[in-house]
Parts: structure tokens; C-alpha cells; sequence
């Protein structure tokens, strides 16, 4: 069974190879040279601001969306989540609640981002199916 996507980021011209079956993806140049790999499966309690959340879309998304994590003062939690690739970008996707932020620091919590992805973010994808880009 092929689990594998390709995906091409033009803005830095390189290649991701994403295994959801094992859980890593691979990164490559233009020219097929192996840049490194990634594991999927984040284990940091806190995601900081300029944290970018790329995960497969659907309609009326692309194939894969880029969003991140910005500070927006104007919200209970002090941030938001922007979409930062395709025909949505610079758009606003949501303003976080206050339970959003991690207890220890100006962050938030990975464990709430994993409950309540499909609830407050985005509901075309499974939180497991998340890549985080630091």
C-alpha cells in the first residue's frame, strides 16, 4: 500500500516526500539530492508563534495548506492562525480561545491544538496527519 504524497514548495524549491505510514517525510532538493527527514509525530507541549502547520487540503484548499501560528493581541489567548499559502493566503482562519494557550508558556499547547483540531481549525484532516515546520 502507497502512502506516500509528493509535495513541491516553490517558495524554497524543495520537495517533500510525506509517509503518513510511518510517520516522517523526507526532504529533497531540485535535483533529488536527500536533504533530510522529519518525524510527523511532534512531541513539544508548546507551539510558538511562526509556527507553520502544513496538512493535506481539501476543496477549496490545494493539495497541501500552510498555516501558522501568529500573535493577535486583540483574542483571549493573544493568538490566531493564518493561512499562509495558495489562493487563501494572508486570510485569517481563526482567533484561539484562552483554554488554546499552554499553562507554562507564551505558546500553545500542542495537547489542545490535537483535541480541538477539527473542532477550531481545520476539519478536512486529522490532527496525526499534521506536519509542523519550525
Amino acid at each position: 500500500m502507497n502512502n506516500r504524497d509528493i509535495y513541491y514548495d516553490a517558495t524554497f524549491q524543495k520537495y517533500y516526500s510525506i509517509d503518513t505510514q510511518h510517520g516522517r517525510m523526507e526532504c529533497y532538493d531540485k535535483k533529488g539530492k536527500h536533504l533530510g527527514e522529519v518525524d510527523i509525530d511532534f512531541k513539544e507541549n508548546s507551539i510558538w508563534e511562526g509556527t507553520v502547520l502544513r496538512f493535506p487540503g481539501e476543496y477549496p484548499y490545494e493539495k497541501y495548506v500552510d498555516y501558522m501560528v501568529v500573535s493577535y493581541p486583540d483574542t483571549e489567548s493573544g493568538f490566531a492562525i493564518y493561512c499562509i499559502s495558495g489562493y487563501y493566503a494572508g486570510k485569517l482562519v481563526v482567533c484561539l480561545p484562552l483554554e488554546a494557550r499552554d499553562a507554562d508558556n507564551r505558546a500553545l499547547s500542542t495537547e489542545w491544538m490535537k483535541r480541538n483540531w477539527n473542532k477550531w481549525i481545520y476539519d478536512g484532516c486529522q490532527p496525526q496527519d499534521v506536519i509542523i515546520v519550525e
